[in-house]
């Protein structure tokens, strides 16, 4: 198994938190979430994990930006397409 290594800001933040973790196993998406963290908050737990989920998928079009030299709007609107019809 390939694992990505975990970010500085992670390891130096003793009170960081693990959200994700996703892989492809077997030719398919598998994921476990941190199900307890946004549980018993003041928030919506559905909002919450969409505001994370948009910054983890500004996050991916920030580095696609930067690998591929492309404008980083154009990468998420991609994203974002490729996403609406996924997720419709």
């Amino acid at each position: 198994m390939d694992e990505l290594d975990i970010p500085p800001d992670a390891i130096d933040d003793k009170l960081s938190i693990e959200m994700l973790r996703a892989f492809i196993a077997n030719g398919a998406q598998s994921v476990s979430i941190n199900k307890e963290f946004f549980l018993d908050r003041s928030f919506s737990e559905g909002k919450a994990w969409g505001v994370f989920l948009a910054d983890t998928i500004r996050h991916i079009a920030n580095d696609i930006s930067h690998r591929a030299k492309l404008d980083e709007e154009a990468v998420l609107t991609d994203i974002l397409t490729a996403l609406s019809s996924e997720i419709a």
